[in-house]
């Protein structure tokens, strides 16, 4: 079983890293198919060691649109998923600046999201 997750306020949708990661805890919540073990460390933007303890499929789900990625599993990563360029490139996904939003065609549907989860102040 691959382990399916919705694009929701703590996925990062990051053009700068290369490759799709998710936290331990987030992966330890939902259902997901055996971790492929590997142990090796990326550096992360602000330079700190990214612990990688394996491997995963992942299922991302944008508004209906179902993707699919190979994750790397971290136990420090300061948000529950980062979606990489691996995966930003793979999907077709483009960035709509001026509206703050994700937009994904494929197969002759075409969905967009918010890319930043809007804050109200009371």
């Amino acid at each position: 079983m691959m382990a399916t997750i919705p694009v929701e306020p703590k996925t990062l949708i990051d053009a700068g890293s290369a490759i799709t990661i998710i936290h331990q805890h987030l992966l330890n919540d939902i259902p997901h198919q055996e971790l492929i073990p590997k142990t090796i460390n990326h550096l992360s933007a602000n330079c700190s060691t990214l612990n990688i303890i394996g491997e995963i499929s992942l299922e991302i789900n944008v508004n209906g649109i179902k993707t699919t990625i190979i994750a790397d599993v971290t136990t420090n990563l300061v948000t529950n998923l980062i979606l990489g360029s691996d995966w930003i490139q793979a999907n077709n996904v483009y960035f709509l600046t001026p509206e703050q939003r994700i937009m994904i065609r494929s197969r002759g549907k075409e969905v967009s999201t918010p890319s930043v989860k809007p804050y109200f102040l009371n």
